[in-house]
């Protein structure tokens, strides 16, 4: 048995399976490196150490380092990240139409940049349109919030995207209408005033309930009372399927609801909304969409609209799976969010704790590092964690130019020097009492207590070199772990303005925030 071979096997499967889900597990590779090396069969608790050691240190890396590693084994994905999105076949010669369709619950977050920039592209690279359509029709559990129907727009266009058409779905309640109404006609619709769950069990058994034999003039006559009459819960439109599909969900799936909670924006106009899975096909169709970048969660939404499609006689756009772009943890939703910002845990959308856009601007994280990040993720049907690593190497690229290098001193302590005021950090001060120091391209001093003698210029890798100010300015630097640091910085930073990027000495980069406050903002 040759421990090199199952070394080099488990490095190239290792990082393989990395690249793809995010993290690798030796229960993915063990059976790859068998296949090719049968051999380590013959020592299989050695096999495995050997690929658990490997496995480890492949989960040490991060994104880019894994595709540099895969560049020594023959992975055309790898070459294709690097080129750029892939072509889409049914495109070629003809002018896509693509969209994003975020619901204005709130504000963008980094999950949703990756979907525009990457229908944008595909847009830009085949002469198409991109679309914006914001899905705002359910004014009761995913209520809009007013501040978004304008901030979606410009922070999708912060993002370098053209937006070509946006439409907002509560605006066009009566094409949904007038739709229902022509399902209803031909007698693909029906009023179904079951209870829900008996309504749920016919569905779980197949079972036709009396509300579907209703004749298309009885049909219209309640859609009538339940734009006028019927309370919230009294009655659904429902569309016929197949009642022996397969998945219950599927079966004389709703369509459209009552809801008495005042709309944002039409107020009590409306009080039948339409679902999803009706809107979202009679949208697509009306506006040209060919493209749909989707997540596997809306498989099953597919299956439901291809009914609509097939009743009208129209012809499908094409799909793309896609996974998720997972965030933080904490604020993985748009109502965790919510919930914190009620609570006063953070304080608002711009919260730079917040893996929103708002915060990424706050944070000076530029869109061209956004876009960079997101094309190369490109487009693959399994999930993906961010990689913040890969984010701050791509921003540092764009910004290590335009700063502006500072000394920045936290907790100052003064001390004097020839009779000179300096000022140093308290940690600075507190490690280095009666030992030689340098003041960072200035000059080699002795600590000791507040007054602190010069000596001879000299450079050794056994002094430690210190930040220090003189002329100085009080600032604040706020990182996204919710840390504050107060100290000193170089008196100049009095002439910058806000968004101006600097690069504090041994701190990293960082934004100004608010120029009167001097608040800095930590862009790592």
């Amino acid at each position: 048995m040759d421990e090199k071979i199952i070394l080099n096997l488990s490095l190239k499967y290792g990082l393989k399976n990395a690249f793809d889900y995010g993290k690798a597990d030796v229960g993915s590779v063990v059976g790859k490196v068998i296949a090719e090396y049968p051999n380590c069969k013959k020592d299989m608790k050695k096999t495995m150490q050997l690929i658990s050691e490997t496995i480890n240190e492949i989960n040490k890396m991060n994104k880019i380092d894994i595709g540099q590693g895969m560049k020594e084994f023959e992975y055309p994905e790898i070459k294709q990240e690097r080129e750029g999105l892939p072509d889409l076949e049914f495109a070629k010669g003809i002018g896509i139409v693509t969209r994003i369709a975020p619901n204005p619950g709130g504000m963008l977050t980094l999950g949703h940049a990756k979907q525009s920039v990457i229908c944008d592209e595909y847009a830009k690279k085949y002469n198409g349109k991109f679309i914006v359509r914001l899905e705002d029709t359910d004014p009761k559990t995913k209520k809009p919030v007013l501040e978004a129907y304008e901030s979606i727009p410009k922070n999708i266009e912060w993002l370098g995207c053209k937006i070509h058409e946006i439409f907002i779905q509560s605006e066009r309640m009566e094409i949904y209408y007038e739709y229902a109404e022509k399902l209803i006609g031909m007698g693909k619709a029906y009023v179904c005033k079951c209870p829900a769950d008996i309504m749920r069990k016919n569905r779980e058994e197949g079972l036709v309930c009396e509300c579907r034999n209703r004749t298309i003039k009885e049909n219209k006559e309640e859609w009538e009372k339940m734009k006028t009459i019927y309370t919230e819960g009294e009655a659904v439109l429902r569309i016929k399927t197949s009642m022996d599909h397969p998945n219950a969900s599927v079966r004389d799936w709703p369509a459209m609801r009552i809801i008495t909670e005042p709309h944002i924006l039409q107020k009590n106009k409306y009080r039948v909304w339409p679902l999803y899975n009706l809107s979202c096909p009679i949208d697509d169709h009306l506006m040209g969409i060919t493209f749909v970048m989707r997540g596997k969660e809306h498989e099953l939404n597919t299956i439901k609209q291809k009914y609509i499609y097939d009743y009208f006689g129209w012809d499908l756009p094409h799909f793309k799976e896609s996974g998720i772009l997972k965030l933080s943890d904490k604020f993985a939703h748009k109502s965790d969010i919510r919930k914190a910002i009620a609570d006063g845990e953070i304080s608002g959308w711009d919260d730079i704790q917040l893996p929103t856009l708002d915060a990424m601007k706050r944070r000076g994280i530029k869109p061209e590092a956004i876009r960079k990040y997101m094309i190369n993720i490109g487009i693959r049907p399994v999930d993906s964690k961010l990689d913040w690593d890969i984010l701050f190497k791509y921003n540092t690229e764009l910004i290590k130019d335009e700063a502006e290098h500072l000394m920045f001193v936290q907790d100052p302590v003064e001390i004097d020097i020839e009779s000179d005021i300096y000022y140093i950090s308290k940690k600075d001060y507190d490690d280095n009492i009666n030992k030689e120091v340098r003041l960072k391209q200035l000059m080699n001093i002795k600590i000791s207590n507040k007054k602190c003698d010069k000596l001879p210029d000299k450079k050794s890798k056994s002094i430690k070199t210190i930040n220090w100010v003189k002329e100085n300015v009080d600032i604040s630097i706020i990182t996204s772990r919710g840390e504050k640091f107060e100290g000193k910085t170089e008196k100049k930073v009095e002439f910058f303005e806000v968004d101006k990027i600097v690069y504090f000495e041994k701190i990293g980069f960082a934004r100004l925030d608010d120029e009167k406050e001097m608040l800095f903002v930590l862009s790592y």
